[in-house]
């Protein structure tokens, strides 16, 4: 899946997290990574909380209320840094926010 870019007008019912110049792809299976380029550390963190908790807001599926969780991790970059080493801090900040989350 190619990558999406953020506008004010999508994803239509998401500006509650969705941040301009924002870019977010599928990497496979359940997994998908967003780009936030020049977003300081607290807000990169601020910006994964707001993901969180849109995604994680229960949703009604044929009358059956259904709760989904997501984990996420942050993981910030320098100009040197290659792509799969930015997704490999990302993993293991998520990996640590999923054992401390409980």
């Amino acid at each position: 899946m190619p990558a999406t870019r953020c506008s004010p007008q999508w994803p239509p019912g998401s500006p509650t997290w969705c941040v301009q110049g924002t870019s977010w792809g599928r990497l496979g299976g359940d997994e998908f990574a967003v780009g936030a380029p020049g977003l300081a550390a607290h807000q990169a963190a601020g910006f994964a909380e707001r993901v969180r908790a849109a995604v994680e807001r229960p949703i009604s599926v044929n009358g059956v209320i259904v709760d989904v969780t997501v984990s996420i991790g942050v993981a910030g970059a320098v100009d040197e840094d290659s792509l799969e080493t930015i997704l490999e801090r990302g993993d293991d900040d998520m990996f640590i926010r999923k054992r401390t989350r409980g």
